[in-house]
């Protein structure tokens, strides 16, 4: 796997060249190797035997051939796999890096340092050349408890705030590069393997599956990746949102909505000055360093509300080669922490007038007087890819720490938040308050999605290691968050996860096989039984974390996708099953969940092998077929998603909306090759409903 890396803390690195029948002499190549971030996880069979998961960047100018492992030394310890050496770790790009897994026996794992050093062999010009990385690495146990913090923020109307001028555009992406380190865990076989596969249904669904709408939205989406989201009231005249990330005049973001269940869409460029009211420059103030991408949308039947959250950029100035000099390349600081902005309105407000629908609050990263008490993080760090779900308590936002170093976030951390919705709901109140704190110990947190329909609290998952999921309870009740409970799955394998399409772009290089991409509750009712009923048995509150498995020999040969179903017996946790949407011929990939309650809702992506381009499907749980929902024929590049949506859409059957997005290749003129890189591609936005069909008969 090959990641493509911005900015990153290296280690110490070494660089020699080997001669055959001559002692290693020092040299200097453009090549250099150093470690990046890593992660550890001690595992629950042995506390002596850690999983480690390091990055191994090539931080120079000239690609790096035939990387190998030759030798793994700890300060005191020793290399266990999970291979003999040497380890073979492929060719790594300039500017790119590869995922180094190991497992080491150390003499205890409660926090004390261990020095360990990696070293091995390169090719560089036909020459093979030595490295030698020295990294630290200190395996403890995770924590138990979560200090929780308390804050109000101020409620605004965006026709009487301030509108800054439009901020410079902003020197790093807009995604955090920081990769999810999953190391190797205990090898275990909870369940049998699933053994039917998911097949791919056409656009019409089937006689189970209905798919009512599929609507080309006028928004383009065409900044990589789209980030695609929506959220619907339902009914034939509800309205529907949908975000994306486009690449329109000065933004990263855009919305359109639909007043008519999702038949037709309205766009809005959140750039553009309010029509009729120029004083208004942009939909919502250009905060902090401006707009940046991220949207996530969700509709909260109880309170009749739609809540929009969208995230802000950090204000950074540059550090070195100020301005640049020819052939060196400057770097940047967070000189000012950004923002997320959560906004509401009610459907019948956004029916009449969009632009003047809204309310919000901030959730500032530092204190700032007269706007919010902050979520902890110093006025040099940064917030990335944030999450919506909620109770009939609170609206829940979660959101990863970014460091001080641009484009990077902290491994194994993700601060949550959550907001009053009688607050939030009170036309009247002019604060909203929440209470926020970080949760941290567990490799996975970067990037995970909570639960959707959880009831009467926040629960989030994250993976330690690739055979233990760690879950988080914070329930509405409590002021504090109780020490998580962690569970035993099949282990996946996370080394080999690629899925190249038709024009030799690798859709899954900027993924990661176990970080969990949706989540959703079901409820079983108790079962009094007798009769034809059968034995009683009790109820059951089931929990479902969906996350990417890589390839695994011919059982699994393409990558996949496993739903781990857990049972929750107040915040404990034990395994209930496993479910693998998996495919002999192409990969599945990135699943999000939607639950009625009592039944799960999908929308994935599928592509590579005979499926070819990446595409997106929606579909039921047990079915064992999705049903394809798009019609690319390119690839963007290597970042798909980031990231989907399912969100469960009011209706007397059982219907679920996502947005997804096609990816057209422009017109190939005579000697050009076809792909998005050489005549460029267009992004179009489809929002999607599929449902069970409905009941008929006497009710």
């Amino acid at each position: 796997m090959k990641r493509f890396l911005l900015n990153g803390s290296l280690w110490a690195i070494a660089a020699f060249a080997l001669f055959p029948f001559m002692v290693a002499k020092a040299a200097i190549t453009p090549v250099r190797l150093a470690s990046g971030d890593v992660g550890v996880s001690v595992w629950d069979t042995d506390v002596t035997t850690v999983g480690v998961s390091m990055q191994i960047v090539n931080a120079g100018s000239a690609r790096a051939e035939d990387v190998r492992v030759t030798s793994v030394v700890l300060s005191a310890g020793s290399f266990l796999g999970p291979q003999a050496l040497p380890l073979a770790v492929g060719p790594i790009e300039a500017g790119s890096d590869a995922i180094l897994n190991l497992i080491v026996r150390v003499p205890a794992s409660n926090g004390t340092s261990y020095q360990m050093n990696v070293s091995g062999t390169y090719r560089y010009a036909g020459q093979i050349y030595g490295y030698s990385i020295n990294r630290p690495i200190a395996p403890g146990p995770s924590p138990t408890t979560f200090p929780v913090s308390h804050g109000v923020s101020v409620v605004q109307n965006p026709n009487a705030v301030t509108y800054p001028p439009r901020p410079p555009a902003p020197v790093f992406g807009p995604n955090a590069e920081s990769p999810v380190l999953i190391p190797i865990g205990p090898p275990r076989l909870v369940f049998p393997p699933t053994p039917t596969g998911t097949t791919v249904g056409p656009a019409s669904g089937a006689a189970s599956v209905q798919i009512p709408i599929n609507t080309k939205i006028n928004g383009n989406g065409s900044f990589i990746p789209p980030d695609p989201n929506a959220a619907a009231q339902g009914g034939a005249n509800g309205v529907v949102l949908t975000t994306y990330n486009s690449s329109g005049t000065g933004t990263a973001g855009g919305i359109s909505y639909s007043i008519d269940g999702g038949l037709t869409f309205t766009a809005v460029n959140l750039s553009d000055p309010q029509p009729g009211n120029p004083a208004r420059t942009s939909f919502f103030p250009q905060s902090d360093g401006g707009l940046c991408c991220d949207q996530v949308v969700v509709y909260l039947p109880q309170q009749n509300l739609f809540v929009w959250l969208l995230q802000y950029n950090p204000v950074t100035a540059c550090a070195t080669n100020c301005p640049p000099t020819a052939g060196v390349t400057s770097t940047y600081k967070i000189t000012q922490s950004p923002r997320l902005r959560v906004a509401w309105a009610t459907p019948t407000a956004i029916a009449s007038n969009f632009w003047n629908a809204w309310s919000y609050a901030d959730l500032t990263g530092i204190n700032v007087a007269g706007v919010s008490s902050g979520l902890g993080i110093a006025a040099n760090e940064w917030l990335d890819y944030p999450d919506l779900a909620w109770s009939g308590t609170f609206l829940y936002v979660g959101i990863d720490h970014g460091n001080p170093t641009p484009g990077k976030v902290y491994t194994g951390r993700r601060i949550v938040a959550r907001l009053s919705l009688a607050d939030i709901s009170n036309v009247g109140a002019g604060t909203i308050h929440y209470d926020y704190a970080e949760l941290t110990g567990s490799n996975g947190l970067n990037k995970t999605h909570f639960v959707q329909g959880a009831p009467g609290q926040m629960v989030v998952g994250s993976l330690d290691n690739n055979s233990v999921l760690r879950v988080f309870t914070w329930p509405d009740g409590s002021g504090t968050i109780p020490a998580p409970s962690t569970v035993g799955f099949s282990q996946i394998n996370q080394t080999t996860y690629t899925a190249p399409a038709p024009d030799g772009v690798d859709w899954l290089a900027v993924s990661f096989p176990g970080n969990i991409t949706g989540a959703a509750y079901i409820f079983v009712p108790a079962n009094p039984g007798g009769g034809i009923f059968g034995p009683p048995t009790p109820e059951h509150h089931l929990y479902t974390f969906a996350f990417d498995a890589g390839q695994n020999g011919s059982a699994r040969p393409q990558a996949y996708v496993r739903l781990q179903t857990v049972e929750a017996s107040g915040t404990n946790y034990t395994a209930s099953s496993e479910y693998d949407i998996w495919n002999a011929n192409y990969a599945y990939a990135m699943a999000a969940l939607g639950s009625s309650g009592n039944e799960l809702g999908i929308t994935l992506a599928v592509g590579g092998g005979t499926i070819g381009y990446p595409q997106q499907a929606v579909g039921f749980r047990n079915d064992f077929v999705v049903y394809q929902v798009t019609g690319s024929n390119a690839t963007q590049g290597a970042r798909f998603g980031d990231y989907f949506s399912n969100r469960l859409v009011p209706s007397d059957t059982v219907r679920f909306g996502a947005e997804v997005y096609d990816v057209t290749l422009n017109p190939v003129p005579p000697g050009f090759s076809p792909t998005c890189a050489a005549v460029g591609c267009q992004t179009n936005m489809r929002y999607v409903e599929f449902q069970r069909p409905p009941f008929v008969g006497p009710r």
